[in-house]
């Protein structure tokens, strides 16, 4: 599974990230900065912690969001 940082107005996919081997991977790095603030907020603070929070319950500050993508 992957996760989408996407443009609310129109759906446009900023960016897109990956747990790979433990280590969250950003396809464009516009998501980096979101993801790192989460970090701050979430127990553990691991990428594997963030990456779960994120699938569980996504991120919206009403102009950007991430949620869980499909897969190209």
């Amino acid at each position: 599974m992957m996760l989408q940082l996407i443009d609310v107005s129109d759906n446009t996919v900023l960016d897109t990230i990956h747990l790979n081997a433990d280590q969250l991977v950003y396809d464009t790095g516009e998501a980096r900065e979101v993801v790192e603030s989460l970090r701050r907020r979430t127990p553990g603070g691991t990428d594997q912690a963030v990456y779960e929070a994120l699938i569980a319950g996504g991120w919206s500050n009403g102009y950007a969001a991430i949620r869980p993508g499909t897969t190209p």
